[in-house]
């Protein structure tokens, strides 16, 4: 029952980046940062050398370090993106939750997060993520949930929920369900 937890122990807990954020004025990219930090830091607030060697790091696999002393306001979306990415991963949770996280990327930038994300989750980290692009989530994800309306449809392993037939009933579209010849997943292509 979380609510009989403490914010900071839920915060040590639960990171979650929802699909829009504000873009507060005169914020650097480090200070935002940082603030996935205040869940270990003291009652000051004061951030330890160990918290900013993290910061680094994950400013580092999110490719905003050498933003760090930007102001969030004059980025460009993409790179908004990456930089609250980077605070929830500065979080350093055993759950992280991300609601459309590849929003404004370049696809460059998108499959350096999938990867990254894949990586974490091998290092043991939960991550459950909405994503509307359903060839994205068969590549990275390896378990999928399809909603409708709000309601859950079907819930399962990858290839079991690649299916033209399934996939008609969910979304109203004509499909052709093929092998990714790269990662031997299954993808869909969409028939006119």
């Amino acid at each position: 029952d979380i609510s009989q937890l403490t914010g900071k122990y839920l915060a040590q807990k639960i990171a979650f980046l929802p699909q829009v954020q504000p873009i507060p004025e005169g914020i650097t990219v480090k200070t935002l940062v940082s603030y996935g930090r205040s869940p270990y830091t003291n009652f000051w607030g004061k951030l330890q050398k160990s918290d900013e060697c993290f910061m680094e790091k994950v400013m580092e696999e999110t490719g905003v370090l050498q933003l760090q002393d930007s102001l969030l306001s004059e980025l460009s979306g993409g790179q908004r993106q990456r930089a609250w990415l980077a605070m929830v991963l500065a979080q350093d949770t055993p759950y992280i939750l991300l609601d459309e996280p590849t929003t404004y990327m370049d696809i460059n930038h998108q499959i350096e997060l999938m990867k990254n994300l894949r990586r974490l989750n091998k290092e043991g980290k939960t991550i459950i993520v909405v994503l509307h692009d359903i060839n994205q989530a068969a590549r990275y994800c390896d378990h999928l949930v399809l909603l409708k309306e709000g309601k859950l449809i079907c819930e399962g392993e990858t290839q079991d929920i690649m299916d033209e037939k399934l996939l008609k009933e969910v979304f109203d579209i004509n499909t052709q369900i093929h092998k990714d010849p790269v990662s031997k997943t299954k993808m869909l292509i969409i028939e006119d």
